[in-house]
């Protein structure tokens, strides 16, 4: 089986939350930070308002993307909508990968390119 790529979990509070390996993203200068029950964060600055304003949030989500860093898919406001909204919104000027599960360790990526304005 592949491993796993690293993926946002969730984005929220400030923080962007990581699975998997941030090596790739420690050697472009990005300093994760790790949690005690598994996983790292990164914090970003949050501005009061809508998120889709923030653009110090949008700037590391763009970085992450650009180091093939996957978002996740999910319950509502998951990451990878975030990505979505953000494409239609010309924030997120590039495709991304989804991911997502159809069971166990059954996990798969899906290249996302909305119509970008």
């Amino acid at each position: 089986m592949n491993k796993i790529p690293t993926y946002v979990s969730q984005v929220i509070g400030g923080w962007v939350y990581l699975k998997g390996s941030t090596v790739a993203l420690q050697n472009a200068g990005l300093r994760p930070e790790r949690q005690l029950v598994g996983g790292s964060r990164i914090k970003y600055p949050e501005i009061d308002g809508y998120a889709f304003e923030n653009k110090a949030l949008f700037d590391l989500l763009n970085q992450l993307n650009d180091l093939g860093v996957a978002f996740s898919a999910g319950k509502e406001w998951c990451p990878s909508e975030v990505m979505e909204e953000g494409q239609e919104r010309g924030l997120v000027p590039k495709p991304f990968m989804r991911i997502f599960w159809t069971g166990p360790d059954k996990w798969h990526l899906k290249e996302i390119c909305l119509t970008i304005k």
